[in-house]
């Protein structure tokens, strides 16, 4: 196995004219940080800690969390890394993972309570910003995904939680209809 001084070193040999894409293996320490930056960028840390990372016999990686939340649903949890994904793969993954364990609005992006409604595939998400809302759970997942890569999404969401802070009831989501909230005026 290489260090890093030596793969440098063959950089610089091979020629500086060449680009190369290098796969730098994930280590704890870059995890670590790459955890506390999601739990920053969710603005939870204040109740969510990294409480270990380990690597496993296959490469592949578990950053175990604790969350203090007094509502949570998982006052311990992990979330594994892939060994072949960058660090924003990982970073991505465990924003997305996060936004799951956590409970956060996908609308608002803070945290909320989230339950499934009975014999229905829809959550009842209770916001203390946006307020009472249901949401298909395929559109609750396309949204987690999308709010890191889509460009001009957080601002359509957060239109959303604007209309649904001003409306009387319980607005129902749907991957039909939720950009149409985003554009409706209130009332």
């Amino acid at each position: 196995m290489f260090r890093r001084r030596e793969i440098v070193a063959m950089l610089g040999f091979l020629g500086a004219h060449e680009k190369l894409a290098i796969m730098v293996k994930l280590e704890a320490v870059q995890l670590r940080r790459l955890a506390a930056g999601a739990l920053a960028q969710l603005n939870v840390q204040d109740t969510t800690a990294v409480i270990d990372i380990h690597e496993l016999p296959d490469g592949s990686w578990f950053v175990d969390f604790e969350d203090r939340f007094p509502e949570t649903r998982f006052p311990a949890f992990a979330i594994g890394i892939e060994p072949d994904w960058s660090a924003d793969e990982a970073s991505g993954m465990l924003r997305r993972e996060l936004r799951d364990k956590l409970w956060i609005c996908p609308l608002c992006q803070r945290r909320a309570r989230i339950r499934r409604i009975v014999d229905s595939e829809d959550l009842r998400v209770d916001c203390d910003s946006c307020g009472r809302f249901e949401i298909e759970s395929a559109l609750l997942e396309e949204l987690r995904s999308a709010i890191d890569s889509t460009d001009g999404i957080a601002d359509e969401l957060a239109q959303v939680a604007e209309r649904l802070g001003s409306t009387d009831g319980i607005a129902h989501l749907s991957a039909e209809n939720w950009r149409l909230s985003a554009k409706t005026q209130p009332r």
